[in-house]
């Protein structure tokens, strides 16, 4: 939909107006992916040629001696006082606004945003600025800029879910630099699902946006489980850097492997789907974790072994949080009870 406002009653059936709004309909027809639109000239257009027995030549706008007879039928296109005129879906009451209807094909978001702007620039260059108010709306506009909002916040809570994240690292391991070694392995799956979505042209949507937020989320866990057992495994050995991330290798990587391969038998289901944005959800998810298990059970490790030993061990010195580790072993023979006998009554 495109309102055109003339700002002057009866300013729509004026004969600059009614111009101008023809020409802009054939900038409408011109584009292959918008039907024919409809308006209040179409309407004087089927008068006139209603008035001249149906003849097809007659179709266009009224001439000058077409107004002579024809000017009093023009003034009451709108149907009058509540009339049912054909040109009352058009115009309103006072014949200051009018409006042009054109539909237009699922084109996707990124097409419709450019076509948008280019109509803009077009509807510009045909209603001056000082004369007419042109505004475009309708489901397809307002689809848009739900759609650009819906995404803007969906990257908004993304950036506050690594604010958070990023905080609860620190108290955990109050680093700067293990921050640094936990972060990158896992916005590097992110960046690599993103260069994905730009290869295949696979654009930012809401279903796609979600992609990011979970496996972050799911992929931060995985490197948190890591550093927590070769923070502990540094204590074991003594402060031993390699022995430290072999050890710690060991003992997560099968969990690592058998939770991420649950999360992808789970996140591929959707990938079936007929449903494009689902599909999408899918198979983005079911890729982004594949890469984030990789990144943290192979750079994530070679990242600790690659700094020195000082910096490691300084780092994992004296955290704000302690993690109670359920596996370690007790010895059973080693644990006593004490025995505590109740006081005596008074008197006894």
């Amino acid at each position: 939909e495109v309102i055109v406002g003339t700002g002057k009653k009866g300013g729509v059936l004026k004969d600059a107006t009614l111009k101008r709004i023809d020409r802009f309909s054939d900038t409408l027809a011109a584009y292959p992916e918008l039907s024919r639109p409809l308006s209040v000239v179409d309407a004087v257009k089927f008068m006139r040629q209603g008035f001249y027995g149906g003849d097809p030549g007659r179709y266009g706008l009224l001439t000058g001696t077409d107004k002579r007879f024809m000017l009093p039928y023009l003034q009451h296109l709108d149907g009058g006082s509540g009339g049912a005129g054909m040109g009352k879906a058009f115009i309103d009451s006072t014949r200051a606004t009018t409006r042009i209807t054109v539909q237009m094909a699922d084109v996707g978001t990124t097409r419709m945003d450019a076509l948008l702007q280019k109509l803009r620039a077009q509807a510009d260059s045909i209603f001056p600025a000082d004369r007419y108010d042109v505004l475009f709306t309708g489901t397809s506009v307002v689809f848009l800029k739900g759609s650009s909002y819906l995404v803007s916040n969906l990257i908004s809570s993304l950036f506050w879910a690594i604010v958070i994240i990023v905080v609860l690292m620190a108290l955990l391991f109050n680093s700067v630099r293990i921050l640094v070694v936990a972060l990158i392995p896992n916005v590097v799956p992110l960046i690599l699902t993103a260069g994905i979505m730009g290869f295949v042209h696979i654009p930012i949507k809401p279903s796609t946006m979600l992609v990011f937020g979970i496996a972050l989320g799911i992929a931060v866990d995985n490197a948190i489980f890591f550093l927590a057992r070769y923070r502990l495994e540094l204590k074991l050995t003594g402060g031993d850097l390699s022995r430290s991330v072999d050890n710690a290798v060991r003992q997560v990587s099968v969990g690592i492997i058998y939770t991420s391969a649950v999360l992808v038998a789970g996140f591929s289901m959707f990938a079936f789907s007929r449903f494009g944005g689902i599909q999408a959800l899918g198979l983005l998810t079911t890729i982004t974790l594949l890469i984030a298990m990789l990144t943290n059970l192979l750079v994530l490790p070679a990242m600790v072994l690659s700094l020195n030993k000082r910096i490691m061990s300084k780092a994992f010195n004296e955290p704000m949080l302690e993690i109670y580790d359920e596996e370690e072993d007790i010895e059973l023979e080693a644990l006593t009870v004490e025995t505590q006998k109740a006081p005596k009554p008074d008197g006894a």
